[in-house]
Parts: C-alpha cells; sequence; structure tokens
C-alpha cells in the first residue's frame, strides 16, 4: 500500500524538474478565491493600481485618454449600469472602453451603483435590499451582464444606505459572492471611509466590514470627502485622516483585500457651496491669476486662494506628490493596492510615482 503514495510522488517531482505536473492544483472548495492577476504586496510596491472609469458627458474624451496614458495600471473600473429598486439594471458598458482596457492587457471590472439620478438615492437602495427577490434578481442581472461583455467581476459602489439596511446588506453580498466566485468573478466594493464602526451612522451605519470580508476580493476604501462641498474648505483627504481610515480598515479586513482610494480632484469652495475641480482646473486657475500652489506639509496636499470680483475663493486639490504620499501609505501597511478616482481628473505624473516609486 506504501508503493502508489511514494511512486507518484517521485513521479511529480521529476516531472516539475521539466516545469511539468500540476500547478496550484488545489480544488476551488478548498482554495480561497484571489482573482486573475493577484500580487501579493510588499511594503516596497504596490500590488495592484487600479482606475475608475466615468464620464461626465457622453463620448467624454478626458477618461478615455487617460486610460490610455496612465502607466502600471492592472485594472479599470467601468462605471456601468445602474441599480433600480426591483434589482434590474439600467444603462450599459461601452464595448470600445472594453476593448481599449483589454488591449492593455488589464483586469475589468463593472461598477453598478445607486446614482441613476446623479445622485446616490436612498430610497432605491433601501428598497432593493428589503426585497429578497429584487436581490436575487440583480445577482442574475449582474452575472448575465459579466458573461455578456466578458469581464472580470463587479464592484458594488452603494452608498447613502440606510443604517437600518446593514443586516440585507450583508446578506446582499454573502449571497452575490455565492453566485460569483464559484464562476471565478471577482467581488468588490466601494467601502465608506470610517475611523470606526457604528452602525447607526448615517452613509457609513450599513457598512459592516468585519461582515463583508468573508464575501469580498476587493475593499476598495472611499478614502477621500474629508471635506465636502458642504462643508468648510480643506484637504479632500489629508494624510493623516487617510492613515486613521486605514488603520480601522486594517483591523477588520485581510491587508491583501483592501485597495486604498485615491482622489485625483479637489474642490473650489466660494462664498457659497464649493464645487469639485480637476487637476488640470487647478492648474488653469492658477495661471489664470498668476499664482503658485502652496504645499501643507501636515496634511501633505496642496492648496492656494485667489480673489476674483471682490470675492475670496480657496481651492484645496490633489496632485503627484499628494498621491505618492498616500500611495506610500498604503505600501507600508502591506494593502492590495491603491485606487484612482478617476480617470480625466489626476495629475498625468500620478501614475509615474505609482509605478516607479521613489
Amino acid at each position: 500500500m506504501e508503493f502508489f503514495p511514494t511512486f507518484f510522488a517521485v513521479l511529480v517531482y521529476l516531472l516539475s524538474l521539466f516545469g511539468l505536473g500540476p500547478k496550484n492544483a488545489e480544488p476551488r472548495a478548498t482554495a480561497p478565491f484571489q482573482g486573475s492577476g493577484f500580487v501579493d504586496p510588499s511594503p516596497s510596491s504596490i500590488g495592484e493600481i487600479m482606475a475608475f472609469y466615468a464620464e461626465r458627458y457622453r463620448n467624454d474624451p478626458a477618461p478615455r485618454r487617460s486610460l490610455g496614458n496612465a502607466t502600471g495600471l492592472t485594472t479599470v473600473l467601468i462605471f456601468g449600469p445602474a441599480l433600480k429598486a426591483t434589482g434590474e439594471l439600467y444603462g450599459s458598458l461601452d464595448r470600445t472602453t472594453i476593448a481599449q482596457a483589454r488591449g492593455r492587457h488589464l483586469k475589468v471590472l463593472a461598477t453598478i451603483h445607486n446614482a441613476g439620478s446623479g445622485r446616490f438615492d436612498r430610497g432605491t437602495v433601501h428598497a432593493f435590499l428589503q426585497n429578497p427577490a429584487a436581490r436575487t434578481r440583480a445577482i442574475e442581472e449582474i452575472q448575465k451582464l459579466l458573461s455578456t461583455y466578458g469581464l472580470d467581476g463587479v464592484c458594488l459602489d452603494l452608498e447613502n444606505v440606510p443604517p437600518e439596511d446593514r443586516e440585507a446588506l450583508t446578506a446582499f453580498f454573502r449571497d452575490l459572492s455565492s453566485r460569483l466566485r464559484p464562476r471565478y468573478f471577482l467581488v468588490a466594493a466601494c467601502l465608506p471611509a470610517k475611523t470606526g464602526d457604528d452602525s447607526k451612522t448615517a452613509w457609513m451605519g450599513a457598512y459592516d466590514f468585519a461582515a463583508l470580508g468573508p464575501y469580498l476580493d476587493l475593499a476598495v476604501l472611499m478614502a477621500y470627502d474629508e471635506h465636502r462641498p458642504d462643508g468648510p474648505p480643506g484637504p479632500v483627504a489629508s494624510l493623516g485622516w487617510v492613515e486613521k481610515v486605514v488603520r480601522y480598515a486594517v483591523t477588520t479586513l485581510p491587508r491583501q483585500k483592501i485597495v486604498l482610494g485615491l482622489p485625483a480632484y479637489g474642490y473650489v469652495w466660494g462664498p457659497k457651496n464649493g464645487r469639485a475641480i480637476t487637476h488640470a482646473g487647478a492648474l488653469s486657475l492658477l495661471a489664470q491669476h498668476g499664482l503658485r500652489s502652496l504645499w501643507d506639509a501636515t496634511a501633505q496636499v496642496p492648496y492656494f486662494r485667489y480673489t476674483q470680483a471682490g470675492t475670496t475663493y480657496a481651492v484645496w486639490y490633489e496632485d503627484k506628490r499628494s498621491g505618492m504620499a498616500k500611495a506610500a501609505l498604503a505600501r507600508r501597511y502591506g494593502l492590495r493596492g491603491v485606487a484612482v478616482w478617476r480617470l480625466g481628473y489626476e495629475d498625468p505624473e500620478l501614475w509615474k510615482t505609482l509605478e516607479f516609486p521613489e
């Protein structure tokens, strides 16, 4: 009875000398799915460099141009169909964008969201999550979408979820994962920037990181909007605040699943609410007013102020230096990688700092 196991072991060894034999042939049932192209991050490298693809208007050339120029990318998350309360998806994905990403050998995920009306609809996502039949329909439609377009997986960007939907949200991800992961589709989620867990907090309370972790391959931390356009001026994502977000995340989620979201935009605050601005827009304002940006050494972000028609405006934005500081944080904490929101908004030099960190 000892002959066959010994003979088989010797045979496997001999085959391995010639590069033959089984490679990581552990069955799916006993091997946690890591997703295609998994890279184990180390403190000196970033395993994934991801970016969101979204258009401000139909045929917006900025994200497409950025997708063509962004070096080091591993994954593109295409903002796609929105979710109805019934679980149906409406909207489509652009096959040209998918082909462009595939031409660069990138993984492609569809980002499904509840922002179909231009804002993250609280009522829609609540009605959806509280309807088991709608959740089942959504899972079926997502699987069909991924198969139809030949994608690698899905990223759910469900925001403004009522805190009372916490258990239903976890149940949805559990069921979605059970359907998609055995079919080798990645399951990702955009998670709010939390520095602690409070199940009753608006916008964040519905997300139970520890409960969601087993059902996710990628957990994208939206570590931005520390200062929002409807509040006082300040950094979109100061380094200290981002580190607090990361410190909490690593206590509840596996580090190899966490992807740190990097903002590529900023805000201009005037006498009323602020408005979003791209890196190019910030440079344009500097040139228009003959100014140079200032650097907040504590927050590790650039900013400036200008006066127009007697009104003073404050601008806080992001550039390659601020992005590099946050990427270094992701490396230091051993995270899976980073995800830029969004293509077309960024400092073009950002990609070099991510691919070849200083």
